[in-house]
């Protein structure tokens, strides 16, 4: 898996993506770009949601692919999605 690429097309893609967009779905648009690299969609988990002062919502989901994971961290206002950060790591092995 060449976690450059993906790093390089989440980065670009999201610099490009409108706050009005819903940003998982930005995601996993972008993510198709690299389907060679990233494997097939498997899924998304929220796993953690916070209520911040003026209406802000942080979020942070794992979505989760064949090869790869993307941590993201964003926030959420009126519609709007503002990315705070992400990671590409590889997947736990299955037992």
């Amino acid at each position: 898996m060449d976690t450059h690429k993906i790093n390089l097309e989440l980065t670009l893609g999201l610099l490009n993506t409108s706050p009005n967009k819903h940003i998982l779905n930005s995601v996993r648009t972008i993510m198709r770009r690299v389907r060679k690299e990233a494997g097939a969609f498997l899924g998304m988990q929220l796993i953690n949601s916070k209520q911040l002062p003026k209406g802000l919502v942080s979020r942070t989901y794992q979505v989760t692919y064949e090869n790869c994971i993307v941590n993201l961290d964003f926030a959420e206002t009126e519609g709007k999605y503002f990315v705070n950060s992400f990671s590409v790591g590889q997947p736990f092995a299955q037992a």
